[in-house]
């Protein structure tokens, strides 16, 4: 991509408003945010399609990098509010049930091979034990 030095400057200006507007989208961990973060990651597989700039395709590998790991973070969030109800020794309030329905539709909207409730499906034999001890 044959850019003048200016505007590369620009376009890497850009970019990295763009990675940090995905930051602070994925912060705010609001369900009413996945629009905007699915519109960010657009933005960055197209520039990254069309535009043949290094720190383009940085910034892109980069995003992935940002979205990979929040997709981690949610996991891990469902895993530890599911093992507080299920143990008998932690509290389990209403805030922690709506942080784990929170969790499980973040991620089922960020990852595609996730299903809320195929992992509820998957989690109803240990309920069903949990209840049978109750």
């Amino acid at each position: 991509c044959n850019l003048t030095l200016s505007s590369r400057f620009k376009l890497e200006v850009a970019v990295q408003h763009l990675l940090e507007r995905l930051q602070a989208a994925l912060r705010s961990s609001s369900p009413n945010n996945t629009t905007k973060v699915k519109d960010i990651l657009r933005s960055f597989h197209y520039l990254s399609e069309y535009v043949d700039v290094e720190s383009v395709r940085k910034a892109a590998r980069q995003s992935e990098e940002i979205i990979n790991d929040h997709k981690k973070d949610l996991n891990r969030c469902i895993e530890l509010e599911f093992t507080r109800w299920t143990s008998s020794s932690s509290a389990f309030e209403k805030g922690n049930a709506r942080a784990l329905q929170d969790a499980l539709l973040l991620l089922q909207d960020f990852d595609s091979t996730f299903s809320a409730e195929r992992w509820i499906q998957s989690k109803n034999e240990d309920v069903t034990k949990l209840q049978d001890e109750i």
